[in-house]
């Protein structure tokens, strides 16, 4: 049987190399020899040597026919990981033959070459032969797409291990550009999926990687690759356990997995199954069976001596322990995998295992024990920062070799270029080369002349900004001072109504804060010109600090912060300058309030060692990247154009606090705090005789105001009246919105856009207001999704924002916005653009009441409105005529709440449920009566009525004469 085998695969090469005549090309011979090479390969591999020695024997004697037979046994040796062997008849390949001869074939086996090397450890080489290949692919514009697809992925993989993900990804996404129109290699494209679901897990990516997995596993399903279909659902398992999203994971997807690794003993992926099942049920509390797979896995794991799998499981299986209050099970459990792992000298599972057992001898109360485990985990944890250390030193020198090489590699080839032509024309170089230095120097002292007129004109540009800056903001205070007086004067009116009280109150705040910009220009122009010197004069800084914060209790309180202050009661005497820290601390402060979120944290220290003053203060949300906190304190910068504010606070500060011979620091933690701390000297010996104005102790300051309370009517509308619903992430204009509206809507109010589409899609209001740049989901994603949902697609939306640009205009009513109002915009304006669109939706219900018959299209105001119409009509042509038909019964086939479909038939017909089911039945009593077809009593019953004498009643009231009388007409 065997001996027939190799007969049938030797039967084709035999025939093509019968007859040097035969009009087969040479190509089609390569071709049929490469596929009977490895099909003899894959089904007997002892037979595919021998077929190569005797495949094609009238052509034994071409190089390009040889060159080939030498790559199939290169191909053969290395799947059989002989890698010697294979670099034997790889290297014969490349240097019989150049890449004209068969560009394929060549590249082919320089990618081979680079696999080979990659696997012995040899990257340098490996990276050398896949750079030529891509060089070579480059240069050949009509090269095969095969050949592009396994470079890009032999690209994708070294960049993959070095690693140098960004890389790693872009040569992927060229592969799979290629792959994904080319039918035949299925299973080459699932696999570049997998390939980049999994560096995306290792850059957190895990919606990416969930996606890549996705679609990589329908490929598999559709070309029937089991392994393939298996192995995404091992990796969708890993991505479920990491998000921590396993509610709707298909366990038995899984299971089926374990199943067929089982069957082709495929120990390893069994355990990393069985280990995934353990965690996945762990999580979603089915604790019996999640110990089952765990002690699977260590039962396989032990059979085929995986000390990692081992290892693992008994952890998995001691916490598990740990959480049914099995201690002693849980030590055993902790005790082997810790004993295992320094066998095995696995440092970080010694860690976790050490920390374990520290963990769980302290809960039990066995204080020696615990002691003794927690100085094995700060041992291990200073061994483990040491290979990290060096692991990151080894990254970084491959890296900065690879680079290096490339830049070589790039270098020798301009360099190679430059001497051919300097051979071709010597001296034509040699007068380019005198005449570009000859430009380099006039350029050279152009540049210098032209720096130096400049660094005059800049100076002379800085001066007069700072003078600009001066006058202009003094030209600030006389209007503002005319804005903030009447204000103040009306705000003394106690026949002010709440409403009005409370616009005044939002004017008299923003007034305060134009005056507040307007006095920091001022003070950055001072200290430009030098005209602001330090005033210093003794006091107590700890009680001056606790004055000034005390003034920040209502900013506090208004975003739901947290704060916590800790600062000493130092009974000294400091010297400081009042005003100036004063101003600095309040910015500060003010920033940590401005970028705290809602429920944020904040924290407030300060202590005095010797001669020197440290005041912090850390906020949360709020991360700052290394560049970012080098620029921090640069006038003008801001870290998102879109936030809040003008740049200028804190770069005042940080001059204020050079100025007082201080200095400030930023720090910022990912997923932390961010922290700026002031130092600044108080000892009268740091300060020169000039700069100190007083002696006399004075430590009653206490009239610092930074805030005016703000307050929100609680009027309310009508209760008949219409819901309008207000999206802004500003509070204050959130509230100034509302007290437009608040006496004749019911106003419901949010922050972002994800939380304004859940109230939308919960309570259907009549109109929406929203911001576009709002945190979250901004006010055109809002829109989008408002008019694609079937139960909101019919509400009229107002855009109001500060982006006044025409594109912005279009694309928000590209997303179907009904109206743009830009910011500051008049209140007048926008309540008429409300009763405009308000009254646009009563018209349109108007007409659907006066209407016999009207299709979805007559009255959808969107695709999304059609469709729910359709999906109505369907509902109403299968159960309008049954007497059981009731509004409950139709918010049940229509999926959705008896509140929501009362809001959305409200909002689109006029109508409540009962109305409209029996309107419509009302409209189709008319159509049958206008048939003729069946007596009256017969229609009341046909269309769903159960009392004649009510039916009679309802089409009266509808069609203002008796069924008897429409009929007859």
């Amino acid at each position: 049987m065997k001996n027939f085998i190799i007969f049938i695969l030797l039967f084709p090469l035999t025939f093509l190399g019968q007859n040097k005549a035969s009009t087969i090309s040479k190509d089609s011979l390569i071709k049929n020899l490469s596929k009977t090479f490895y099909q003899a390969s894959y089904k007997n591999p002892d037979s595919a040597l021998l077929l190569l020695k005797n495949a094609l024997p009238n052509y034994n004697k071409d190089p390009l026919i040889q060159s080939w037979k030498n790559h199939l046994k290169g191909s053969y040796y290395y799947s059989r990981q002989n890698g010697d062997s294979a670099l034997y008849y790889l290297d014969k390949v490349i240097s019989t033959i150049k890449p004209e001869d068969d560009a394929y074939l060549y590249n082919e086996s320089l990618i081979l070459t680079a696999m080979v090397y990659k696997n012995t450890g040899k990257q340098e080489l490996a990276y050398e032969k896949l750079k030529e290949a891509e060089s070579i692919l480059n240069k050949n514009l009509s090269a095969k797409s095969d050949s592009k697809i396994n470079i890009y992925r032999a690209l994708g993989a070294y960049y993959t291990d070095l690693p140098n993900y960004d890389k790693a990804i872009s040569y992927f996404l060229k592969a799979l550009k290629l792959l994904e129109n080319n039918e035949k290699q299925k299973r080459n494209l699932a696999n570049v999926n997998i390939n980049l679901a999994e560096i995306f897990v290792q850059l957190l990516d895990f919606e990416k990687a969930k996606n890549y997995l996705e679609t990589a596993k329908n490929i598999c399903e559709d070309i029937a690759f089991e392994m393939g279909i298996h192995t995404c659902n091992l990796k969708l398992a890993e991505v479920a356990i990491k998000t921590e999203i396993v509610e709707n994971f298909d366990i038995q997807n899984l299971e089926n997995s374990i199943i067929f690794f089982e069957k082709g003993n495929l120990y390893p992926l069994e355990v990393e199954g069985y280990f995934y099942l353990g965690q996945i049920q762990n999580k979603k509390g089915n604790l019996t069976a999640s110990k089952e797979a765990f002690l699977r896995a260590l039962e396989l794991s032990r059979n085929i001596n995986y000390s990692q799998g081992i290892i693992n499981s008994l952890r998995n299986l001691g916490l598990l322990e740990e959480d049914l209050n099995k201690n002693q099970t849980a030590l055993k459990y902790y005790k082997e995998g810790y004993n295992i792992s320094i066998s095995n000298s696995i440092l970080e599972t010694q860690k976790l295992l050490a920390t374990n057992l520290y963990l769980l001898y302290d809960k039990i109360g066995n204080t020696d024990s615990a002691y003794l485990y927690l100085k094995k985990v700060t041992v291990l944890k200073d061994s483990l920062d040491i290979a990290e250390q060096i692991k990151n030193t080894q990254e970084l020198e491959t890296r900065y070799q690879s680079e290096k090489k490339e830049s070589e590699i790039a270098l020798l080839t301009t360099q190679k270029k430059l001497a051919e032509k300097e051979k071709s024309n010597q001296r034509n170089v040699l007068l380019a080369f005198l005449g570009l230095m000859l430009l380099i120097a006039t350029t050279l002292f152009i540049i210098l002349r032209n720096r130096q007129l400049t660094n005059i004109k800049l100076r002379e540009l800085d001066k007069a900004k700072s003078t600009f800056f001066a006058n202009i903001s003094h030209e600030f205070r006389t209007p503002l001072s005319l804005i903030k007086g009447p204000i103040e004067d009306q705000l003394y009116n106690k026949k002010l109504l709440p409403n009005q009280r409370k616009n005044l109150l939002l004017a008299q705040r923003n007034a305060q804060r134009l005056e507040n910009l307007v006095e920091q220009l001022l003070a950055l122009s001072k200290l430009e010109s030098g005209k602001i010197n330090l005033q210093i004069q003794p006091g107590n800084l700890s009680k001056f600090l606790k004055l000034l914060i005390e003034a920040f209790d209502f900013r506090f309180i208004e975003k739901h912060i947290t704060y916590r202050i800790n600062i000493p009661n130092y009974n000294t005497v400091d010297w400081f300058d009042w005003d100036i820290l004063e101003k600095a601390v309040g910015n500060i402060i003010t920033n940590a309030i401005k970028y705290c979120p809602e429920n944020g944290v904040i924290n407030i220290q300060a202590n005095q060692n010797d001669s020197v003053f440290t005041f912090s203060i850390s906020n949360s949300g709020n991360y700052l990247n290394s560049a970012e906190q080098k620029k921090i304190f640069e006038r003008f910068y801001q870290t998102n154009p879109e936030n809040p504010g003008t740049g200028i606070g804190l770069a005042l500060t940080k001059e204020l606090i050079q100025l007082h011979h201080g200095t400030i620091s930023v720090s910022s933690e990912v997923n932390g705090l961010t922290t700026f701390t002031i130092k600044i000297p108080i000892s009268k010996s740091e300060y020169s005789i000039s700069e100190i104005i007083s002696e006399d102790i004075n430590i009653d300051r206490t009239n610092y105001i930074y805030e005016e309370n703000f307050t929100v009517s609680n009027e309310f509308a009508p209760e008949d009246s219409l819901t309008i619903l207000i999206l802004d992430d500003s509070l204050e204009i959130r509230n100034y919105v509302s007290s437009i509206f608040e006496n004749t809507y019911k106003v419901l109010t949010a922050n972002n856009g994800k939380n304004g589409l859940d109230i939308a899609i919960e309570t259907i209001p009549d109109i929406v207001i929203s911001d576009i740049m709002m945190p979250v989901k901004d006010g055109f994603t809002f829109t989008k999704n408002l008019k694609e949902h079937p139960l909101t697609s019919h509400i009229p939306i107002i855009l109001l924002s500060a982006k006044n640009l025409v594109d912005d205009k279009l694309e928000g009513m590209e997303v179907g916005a009904d109206a743009y109002l830009t910011k500051p915009f008049s209140s007048q304006l926008l309540r008429a653009t409300v009763e405009n669109l308000i009254e646009n939706r009563r018209k349109l219900q108007q007409r659907f009441s006066q209407e016999v018959f009207l299709l979805p299209k007559d009255i959808a105001i969107s695709s999304s409105d059609e469709k729910f119409l359709e999906n109505l009509q369907k509902v109403l042509d299968n159960k309008l005529t049954s007497s059981n038909f009731s509004a409950e019964s139709f918010s049940n086939e229509m999926n959705v709440s008896r509140m929501q479909l009362h809001r959305k038939l409200k909002a689109l017909t006029g109508q409540s449920t009962t109305e409209f089911i029996r309107g419509q039945r009302l409209k189709l009593a008319a159509k049958l009566m206008r048939e003729n077809k069946i007596s009256i009593s017969e229609i009341g019953y046909t269309v769903g009525f159960n009392d004649p004498s009510y039916f009679t009643r309802c089409f009266k009231n509808e069609y203002g004469v008796s069924p008897s009388e429409f009929y007859s007409k």
